[in-house]
């Protein structure tokens, strides 16, 4: 019976490190589909006529959205549905709105995108620290946190990088497909690893409690 628990706890503790690597790659992901934009201004200006001002525009619909759905998905979707269809359904919209790009050149397609974007990537870092915590204690939760977050630190310096690269040498609108490309790869291994963990709500024996106490969002 001792090794039976000793074998499940490490295959869950080796799940663990298998989601908090996925979703350290979620942030950097998230910052790759950020950076991207940014990276391709002189090209993107010069194919599509762009003025500052317009760029600018364009740049800036991102954010339209971003903490209203931020906010919203937070308060009424994290905790009623599970976590793992949540990012899956995320990563889908980023992939979603770089993809277009690469085949269009309509303005109103591209100021479109960037809007569906930020309302993707608003939910996107407290989701992933949602999921994180679904894994570790609470008295455990400081490091993982810390590594999903360097996702973000990372996605600043290899993105930068890597996606010149891709534009210099392939085109700005392949910067777009390479990023829609790797949300999809992202999909896939998280359609195989992610989960509900140990520490979750749905697992918890005062979870039916805690949902009974919780505050109505008019409160909070």
């Amino acid at each position: 019976m001792t090794t039976s628990t000793e074998a499940r706890s490490g295959l869950m503790g080796g799940r663990a490190i298998a989601v908090l690597i996925m979703l350290f790659l979620f942030q950097t992901l998230n910052f790759f589909d950020k950076l991207v934009f940014g990276l391709s201004a002189v090209p993107m200006m010069k194919e599509l006529g762009l003025s500052p001002k317009e760029f600018g525009l364009i740049g800036s619909s991102f954010f339209l959205l971003f903490s209203l759905s931020g906010m919203a998905v937070g308060m009424f979707v994290v905790g009623r549905f599970p976590v793992k269809w949540l990012l899956l359904i995320m990563a889908g919209v980023w992939s979603a709105t770089q993809l277009p790009i690469f085949f269009s050149s309509s303005i109103a397609v591209l100021v479109l995108c960037r809007i569906i974007l930020g309302a993707g990537e608003g939910p996107g870092l407290p989701t992933a620290l949602h999921a994180c915590y679904n894994w570790f204690p609470a008295d455990r939760r400081s490091v993982p946190s810390a590594v999903v977050l360097q996702g973000i630190s990372v996605g600043l310096l290899a993105g930068g990088p890597i996606l010149t690269y891709v534009i210099v040498n392939y085109g700005w609108r392949t910067g777009f497909l390479f990023c829609g490309l790797l949300g999809l790869a992202w999909m896939a291994g998280w359609f195989f690893i992610g989960g509900e963990g140990p520490y979750s709500a749905a697992h918890a024996p005062e979870a039916t409690a805690a949902k009974d106490k919780a505050l109505p969002a008019r409160v909070l």
